[in-house]
């Protein structure tokens, strides 16, 4: 039997599942804003989002796949950042 403290806990989890969900139907994929940079069967967004990957960790992905259609090697660069960003966190 659960203990109040793992239901209140499975409820949690399960309606952030639940609000991901809502948010990944509520995507408007056919539409892109400022270019056409993104144009590929799956969206960065909706791989982040699908797989619940964090802010920086989703943001290295975004620039490395937008790159060669986009800003090049500042887009690197700005991955770069973000992986910086992260690394760091298991040295401190």
């Amino acid at each position: 039997m659960l203990n109040d403290a793992a239901v209140e806990e499975w409820n949690s989890v399960r309606q952030a599942q639940i609000q991901q969900k809502e948010f990944r139907e509520g995507l408007n994929k056919d539409k892109q804003v400022g270019g056409d940079h993104y144009q590929m069967p799956i969206q960065p967004i909706e791989f982040i989002v699908a797989n619940s990957i964090e802010y920086r960790a989703g943001n290295v992905i975004k620039y490395v796949v937008r790159h060669g259609k986009k800003n090049g090697k500042e887009d690197l660069l700005k991955a770069r950042h973000y992986l910086d960003m992260i690394i760091q966190d298991y040295n401190s």
